[in-house]
């Protein structure tokens, strides 16, 4: 009896020592491969932007230049509503004139958070 008892106990500690390593290796393994993947983003190559901020300086320009159109048109069809008598239709492209100084005013600054940089 005391040998058949022994060999119980025995096999019952071995599946727990087996169950602890398993646990142990599901606790490990993501820090592992945390450990193992940033190294490799360290060592990756620096990325030249040159080419993407003179696409940015284009975009920009882009930008104001049709911002300018904008505010220009809207400006003209506002005047001619207002001495048409047509109010409202003027003050539709009054707003189209404050559209077009916001695309102005912040085109820059759009062109910059898409670049992470300053552009200009």
């Amino acid at each position: 009896m005391k040998f058949v008892f022994g060999s119980l106990f025995s096999a019952a500690k071995k599946t727990a020592k087996t169950r602890s390593a398993k646990k142990l290796i599901r606790a490990v393994a993501p820090f592992t491969a945390m450990i193992v993947v940033a190294g490799l983003a360290q060592a990756a190559p620096t990325i030249d932007m040159s080419g993407v901020t003179s696409v940015m300086q284009t975009v920009q320009t882009a930008c104001l230049l049709i911002g300018a159109i904008i505010i220009l048109i809207s400006l003209v069809f506002s005047v001619f509503s207002f001495a048409g008598g047509n109010i409202m239709r003027g003050v539709t492209g009054v707003a189209g004139v404050l559209f077009g100084a916001l695309i102005i005013g912040l085109g820059p600054t759009w062109i910059a958070s898409l670049t992470g940089q300053a552009v200009g």
